[in-house]
């Protein structure tokens, strides 16, 4: 496995909750294989997917939910929508037996837990690449995520 990449096992999801989402059943009916991709703005999540959907993975990312005649109209009352829209989408890709790759900040480790009850099949990278935030993030916005961050466990 490559450097900030780490695969969580079965063992390790064992304590998440399957309430969140309402995706209980969805592991036993889906067939494919996740890849989320966490990191802060400017870390090079969205670059890292783009490269898997070169190798046919399916690329969800809740600011594609704010994509509009192709621009990116960020409106921070719909952010629940715009996750939920992921979730769905994400979801039904598994169930279809293809590969997805969701990248989000993922600040939290809890932000996750309804991926894991996709599929048995997730794998989760860090992006810790220092690039220009392409959606412009406060710098002070930054920090506080930066603050919230929770790391992966071993």
């Amino acid at each position: 496995m490559q450097q900030g990449q780490r695969h969580i096992t079965g063992a390790q999801r064992e304590h998440k909750s399957h309430a969140q989402g309402g995706y209980e059943g969805a592991k036993r009916n889906s067939r494919g294989e996740l890849v989320l991709i966490r990191g802060l703005p400017g870390s090079g999540k969205s670059t890292m997917a783009q490269v898997l959907t070169q190798i046919g993975y399916v690329h969800f990312e809740a600011d594609m939910y704010f994509m509009q005649d192709g621009q990116y109209q960020y409106d921070s009352r719909q952010i629940r929508q715009a996750h939920q829209w992921c979730r769905e989408q994400t979801l039904r890709a598994l169930q279809a037996g293809k590969r997805v790759v969701v990248s989000n900040t993922f600040t939290r480790l809890q932000e996750m837990e309804p991926y894991f009850s996709m599929t048995s099949d997730v794998r989760v990278v860090e992006a810790t690449g220092r690039w220009q935030n392409v959606h412009g993030v406060p710098e002070e916005t930054l920090q506080a995520m930066a603050q919230r961050w929770e790391t992966l466990p071993h």
